[in-house]
């Protein structure tokens, strides 16, 4: 909420952080059944644990429901936006290749 960046990991050694412990905490609660909020280190703000915006190659979200779709084109903008409406939800589109 804040725009500020949070370094959950160091860049020089490729290890996590002691800000990531907060953002381990917020996983151990939604896995429990709750809501999953972050206290931002910097500003203070609560959020929860997929309004966070990740700075990643790969998106990143948590959540119980997921597709797999083995050797299919990319998906499109019209199909992801469908799939939210039916689903009521944010959709996060990640990807891979084996």
């Amino acid at each position: 909420r804040c725009g500020q960046v949070v370094e959950l990991e160091d860049p020089a050694t490729g290890q996590l952080t002691q800000r990531w412990e907060p953002f381990s905490d917020a996983l151990d609660a939604w896995m429990a059944g709750g809501a999953g909020q972050v206290t931002c280190p910097l500003c203070g703000q609560m959020a929860g644990f997929n309004d966070w915006h990740w700075a990643s190659h790969w998106p990143f979200a948590i959540g119980f429901l997921g597709f797999t779709f083995w050797n299919w084109p990319e998906l499109s903008e019209p199909f992801i936006a469908q799939m939210a409406s039916h689903l009521r939800h944010r959709v996060v589109v990640t990807g891979g290749k084996l």
